[in-house]
């Protein structure tokens, strides 16, 4: 029985597990069925712990994993890079003016301040922070692809925050004897700036990790006759 499956560092195939080889002619046998090969005389090793077969470097039937390699920390490609620059742009505009009241006085409210009042908008300076770890902690292709629901989750809830002061503004406060509070404030460029950026964020996160690329699947080549079987 020769097969091209034959490798080590745990790249075999489920069937061959286990199972006990000829060193020279890869012949397969079951761990008791013997201890020498046959054919070749020689000791019979662990599947496992044997190098590439010659016929498996030749077919190139080795899957390899190249997504499963890790990346270097600096790593900008596969939009990691692009994700934390978004990321850090976005903590920046959460600091700058959101809101400009001119009634009942003149004031600038930055990210902070109006989370100061509506606590819930915290969650944006919260989501741009922890998107930049969670960028750099992917060192992996394979690891960038599973994160995207992740990643684009924590970039999408600035925009929903953005999104939501606009239909929501802010209202003027009652004063009693049913009287209001006069209010006139416009929305700074930094909140429109933060829902674009959110939006290019979430368009980014979609492609984190490149393109999924099929697995190779190898094939197994087709067994020669004995009589094409060099004599040993």
């Amino acid at each position: 029985m020769r097969s091209t499956y034959l490798s080590s560092n745990n790249q075999l195939s489920f069937p061959f597990m286990g199972l006990v080889a000829c060193p020279f002619c890869r012949e397969l046998f079951s761990p008791n069925e013997r201890d020498t090969c046959p054919v070749c005389g020689m000791k019979l090793q662990s599947l496992a712990k044997l190098p590439l077969s010659h016929d498996a470097v030749s077919e190139g039937s080795v899957v390899s994993a190249p997504e499963m390699e890790r990346v270097p920390f600096h790593f900008a490609g596969k939009g990691r890079g692009l994700l934390v620059l978004l990321a850090a742009v976005g903590l920046a505009l959460f600091l700058m003016p959101w809101i400009h009241r001119t009634l009942p006085e003149d004031s600038l409210l930055t990210g902070p301040g109006v989370s100061n009042r509506l606590g819930w908008t915290w969650a944006c300076g919260v989501a741009w922070f922890l998107l930049i770890p969670f960028a750099l902690s992917r060192r992996t292709i394979h690891h960038m692809q599973t994160g995207r629901v992740a990643v684009a989750f924590l970039a999408a809830i600035p925009g929903i925050t953005a999104a939501a002061l606009f239909a929501n503004p802010p209202k003027p406060q009652r004063l009693p004897m049913g009287l209001e509070l006069p209010l006139r404030f416009t929305w700074c460029w930094a909140l429109y700036a933060t829902l674009v950026t959110s939006v290019v964020a979430i368009v980014v996160a979609s492609m984190f990790g490149g393109r999924r690329k099929a697995p190779r699947v190898a094939k197994p080549v087709a067994e020669k006759t004995p009589s094409t079987h060099a004599l040993h």
